[in-house]
C-alpha cells in the first residue's frame, strides 16, 4: 500500500482505476474537466470518494486576476465540494484571465503589499461561497516583476494570516523558478519555515535552451527529489501527489513513480502545523476592480505581449532584465507554453484532422491560426469554433479541401447534441466513412464518387455514429 502519495486522477487511467482498485493512498481530480457533466461523472467519482482520500485540483478560479470571479463556475465547483467533499481544493496563486480573455497560461502575480491585500479579498469570496478553505500553488516562473515587496513564499504564508487558506507546494515548479530566476533555494527554504502546508505536487520538466520549462510530461528528475526530501525536513511529512499531464504513461508506470516517493515520506517527521508571525504589512484599502488594472498595466500589457511581439516591448520596462533567464525569453516561454495549449485543445477536439494532416503540419495551422486572430479568443473553448472556415481558406489547403471540411464535421460532431436530433446529412466526393472509422485512412485525392452521409443518434439514442445512406 502506497501510504502517503496519490496521484493525479487522467481519463486514460479511469477504466483501470475501476477496475483494479489500484493500492494508493490518494487521488487528485482535475475538477474543472468534468464541471459540465456533473450527474455522469458524479457516480464514479462517488465511487471512488469511498475508497480514497480526493482532492480537488482547479485552473480556473483567476485568484490573482483583476476580473470579477466567475462566480457560475464557483457555484458548479461547489456542487461537486457539497457532493465529495474533498479534503483539500487548490488552484494557483496566479492569474489565467484578464478583461475576459483567458492567457491559457498560469501568469505570475507581484508580489507587492498592496497585491496582498487585493488578493486576500478574492481569496475570502471563494471560501465564503465554497464555505471551506482553498489551498493555493506556487507556480512556474519565467518573469520577474520590478515591484516586489516580499518573496513568493513569504507572500504565501501572509495570504494564510490573512485567510487562513491551505498551501499546494510544488516542489518542481521551486526548482523551476528559482534556476530561471537566480533565487537562491537555499534561502526559499528558509521561508518555508512556518507555512502551513496541507498538500505537496511532484511532477517533471523538461529543460529549453538555457532555461527549465515545468511540463508534467516526464519523471521526477533527481534534483527534484533531493529537493523534496529537504523540503520535507522543514515542512514535514505532507501528502504529496505525483502529477503526469503529458506523455501520459500507464496506470503501473504512474503507481511506480508514486511509490518512488514514499521512502522520502515514510523517513520525515510528521506534518508541522505551527505558523510563526508573517511579515508585518502596512493596511491598505483595497482596491475597486477598475482601479486594480490602472495600478498593475503589466497584467493588462501581458496577453498582447505574448502573442504579438511588436507588443512585447511595453512589458519590458515592469520586468528585471538581469536574470539567468532573460525577460525576452520569459515572454517567449510564455509564447510556447500559449500555442501548445492551444494545439493540445485542438488536437483533442479535431482528432482526424491532426492525423490527416501530421503533427508538425497541425502545430503550424493552429500557430498561424492563433496568431491572426487572438483577440477573439476569450477562453479556451473558443479556439474550436473558427478553426475549421480558417483551414478552408488557406491557400496551401486548396488542393485537399476534404481537410478543411473533415475539421467542420469534427466541429459539429463535439457541439451537436446529436441523440436528441434528427441529424444531418452530407453528399460527399470522398470516403468520409472509413476516415471517421479508422482516423489513420490515408486520402490522397478525390475518388470523384458522391456519397450521402448520416451523422445522428443510433437506435437507441445514446450514442453517436456515422451510417452511410
Amino acid at each position: 500500500m502506497i501510504e502517503h502519495t496519490g496521484i493525479s486522477l487522467r481519463e486514460e487511467h479511469k477504466q483501470a482505476i475501476l477496475e483494479n482498485a489500484p493500492m494508493c493512498s490518494s487521488m487528485e481530480l482535475l475538477v474543472d474537466n468534468y464541471l459540465e457533466s456533473f450527474s455522469p461523472s458524479m457516480d464514479m467519482f462517488s465511487s471512488l470518494a469511498c475508497k480514497y482520500e480526493m482532492s480537488f485540483h482547479c485552473l480556473e478560479m483567476n485568484l490573482g486576476g483583476c476580473d470579477d470571479l466567475a462566480l457560475p463556475y464557483l457555484k458548479n465547483l461547489k456542487k461537486y465540494c457539497d457532493e465529495i467533499d474533498p479534503y483539500l481544493i487548490s488552484d494557483h496563486l496566479s492569474f489565467c484571465r484578464m478583461s475576459g480573455h483567458e492567457h491559457f497560461d498560469l501568469v505570475p502575480i507581484k508580489y507587492t503589499e498592496r497585491e496582498l491585500i487585493r488578493i486576500a479579498e478574492r481569496i475570502d469570496q471563494v471560501q465564503n461561497l465554497l464555505k471551506r478553505p482553498i489551498g493555493l500553488e506556487n507556480i512556474s516562473r519565467y518573469v520577474a516583476y520590478n515591484e516586489q515587496d516580499m518573496s513568493e513564499i513569504q507572500f504565501l504564508k501572509n495570504l494564510q494570516r490573512m485567510t487562513s487558506c491551505e498551501v499546494l507546494l510544488d516542489v518542481n515548479n521551486l526548482l523551476v523558478s528559482a534556476f530561471n530566476l537566480d533565487e537562491d533555494l537555499d534561502l526559499v527554504l528558509e521561508d518555508l519555515n512556518g507555512l502551513r502546508v496541507k498538500q505537496i505536487h511532484m511532477a517533471g520538466h523538461t529543460s529549453y535552451h538555457d532555461c527549465k520549462i515545468d511540463h508534467h510530461g516526464s519523471m521526477v528528475s533527481l534534483e527534484v527529489l533531493t529537493l523534496f526530501g529537504k523540503v520535507l525536513d522543514v515542512v514535514g511529512r505532507v501528502p504529496s501527489i505525483i502529477e503526469w499531464d503529458q506523455n501520459i504513461p500507464t496506470l503501473e508506470e504512474l503507481l511506480n513513480a508514486a511509490q518512488a516517493l514514499e521512502s522520502y515520506l515514510i523517513s520525515a517527521e510528521p506534518r508541522k502545523l505551527e505558523n510563526e508571525e508573517a511579515i508585518k504589512i502596512q493596511s491598505k484599502p483595497p482596491l475597486m476592480s477598475e482601479e486594480t488594472a490602472t495600478n498593475n498595466p503589466e497584467y493588462s500589457l501581458f496577453k498582447s505581449a505574448i502573442v504579438n511581439s511588436k507588443e512585447r516591448a511595453k512589458i519590458y520596462p515592469y520586468l528585471k532584465p538581469e536574470l539567468r533567464l532573460k525577460h525576452e525569453k520569459g515572454i517567449e516561454i510564455y509564447f510556447r507554453n500559449y500555442i501548445m495549449t492551444a494545439v493540445d485543445n485542438l488536437s483533442t477536439l479535431f482528432e482526424r484532422t491532426y492525423l490527416q494532416l501530421g503533427k508538425e503540419n497541425f502545430q503550424y495551422f493552429v500557430r498561424e491560426y492563433v496568431l491572426s486572430q487572438y483577440e477573439s479568443f476569450t477562453e479556451l473553448k473558443s479556439l474550436e469554433h473558427g478553426f475549421p472556415s480558417f483551414l478552408e481558406q488557406r491557400e496551401e489547403l486548396q488542393s485537399t479541401p476534404w481537410i478543411a471540411f473533415l475539421a467542420s464535421v469534427e466541429l459539429l460532431w463535439n457541439n451537436c447534441d446529436l441523440s436528441s436530433s434528427e441529424g444531418y446529412c452530407f453528399e460527399l466526393g470522398f470516403d468520409l466513412m472509413s476516415l471517421w472509422k479508422n482516423p489513420e485512412t490515408e486520402i490522397s485525392e478525390i475518388d470523384g464518387l458522391h456519397r450521402q452521409f448520416y451523422l445522428g443518434p443510433d437506435e437507441n439514442r445514446e450514442q453517436v455514429m456515422i451510417v452511410e445512406k
